[in-house]
């Protein structure tokens, strides 16, 4: 098992923080190679809320599901992320601070298929960079753009 703690600190008070969070179409943004995403089940705040992630990687899509394991509503979600190659618990806790919002993470993984079973531990700091990065990039859009990070993109022509 796999695990790590990231956290960052938001420029905004946790309501809008946690808004944005759930904000499913805000995930096509500051999530690495996600093309889309599918609502099985559910919904915000609902344990049992299932979607599909679609990510593209080298030139192949890998679909993950995803599925809401409990929340405590604003404050903490906990959910079950899961391929073909690996699966994942990830935690999500928002608290108050006198500067905003104080997101952290913790995520816990292990590989299903053999490779990644013996070679999760060497990949553990990519992992933990692109988690803190997309924390970083979820951060900012929070801070300049709001709730709707749609709202503040350009369309692409």
């Amino acid at each position: 098992m796999v695990e790590f703690r990231i956290n960052t600190l938001i420029q905004k008070p946790v309501v809008t923080v946690v808004e944005a969070f759930l904000n499913p179409d805000n995930m096509l943004h500051y999530t690495r190679g996600l093309e889309k995403y599918e609502i099985i089940s559910g919904g915000p705040n609902i344990p049992g809320s299932e979607m599909l992630l679609y990510f593209k990687e080298k030139g192949r899509i890998h679909t993950m599901t995803d599925i809401l394991d409990s929340c405590v509503p604003g404050k903490e979600y906990i959910s079950r992320v899961s391929g073909e190659a690996i699966e994942a618990r990830v935690k999500i806790n928002f608290e108050a601070a006198e500067e905003g919002t104080r997101m952290l993470l913790h995520w816990s993984g292990k590989g299903k298929i053999i490779f990644l079973k013996l070679f999760l531990p060497f990949l553990k700091g990519k992992i933990r960079r692109q988690a803190q990065a997309e924390f970083k990039m979820f951060g900012e859009l929070v801070e300049t753009i709001g709730v709707d990070f749609s709202a503040g993109i350009a369309p692409e022509s």
